[in-house]
C-alpha cells in the first residue's frame, strides 16, 4: 500500500434540488454538492508511538473546546486495544481539485428559486448549500 496514487475525497455540504422548485416543466432532480478531491502518495504508518502522538493532536484539537477531557491516557489498555483497529497515514500531496455543482449552468432565476425552496427545509446541508448559491451568484 505505501507509495501507493490514490484519492482522498473530503465532502463538503451536499443536497437533494427537488425539480419543482425550477418552476419550469421538463426538469428533472438532482444534487447539489461541493468536495475537494486530493491526489497523492500514501504513506502507513506504522510506528505506534507516531500513530498514538497523532491521536493525541486529534483528540486535543476536538476535545479542547469541550474543556477538561482534552488528553487522552497514553499507556491505557482499552487506548493500546483500539490502536489495533486504527490505520493511519500521511499523504504526500500531488494534486488538489475543487468539485462543486451549485446549479451554475442554470438561469438566474432557477438558482434563485432553488435557494427558495432550500431555505424551506430544515436540512443543515441544504441551507449551506443555499449560501454557497448566493454567494456563486454575486
Amino acid at each position: 500500500m505505501n507509495n501507493k496514487e490514490v484519492l482522498v475525497v473530503f465532502s463538503g455540504p451536499h443536497s437533494y434540488i427537488s425539480p419543482i422548485w425550477y418552476r419550469e416543466p421538463n426538469t428533472v432532480s438532482t444534487w447539489n454538492y461541493v468536495a475537494v478531491h486530493i491526489y497523492g502518495k500514501v504513506k502507513i504508518i506504522e510506528n505506534e508511538e507516531r500513530l498514538l502522538e497523532i491521536l493525541e493532536q486529534t483528540v486535543r484539537f476536538y476535545e479542547g473546546k469541550y474543556g477538561e477531557n482534552a488528553e487522552m491516557p497514553k499507556n491505557d489498555q482499552f487506548i493500546q486495544g483500539l490502536m489495533k483497529g486504527i490505520v493511519g497515514f500521511e499523504l504526500e500531496i500531488n494534486r488538489i481539485e475543487g468539485k462543486w455543482k451549485l446549479n451554475q449552468n442554470h438561469s438566474i432565476e432557477r438558482q434563485f428559486n432553488t435557494i427558495e425552496g432550500l431555505r424551506k427545509t430544515s436540512d443543515q446541508n441544504a441551507n449551506a448549500i443555499a449560501n454557497l448559491m448566493e454567494e456563486n451568484i454575486k
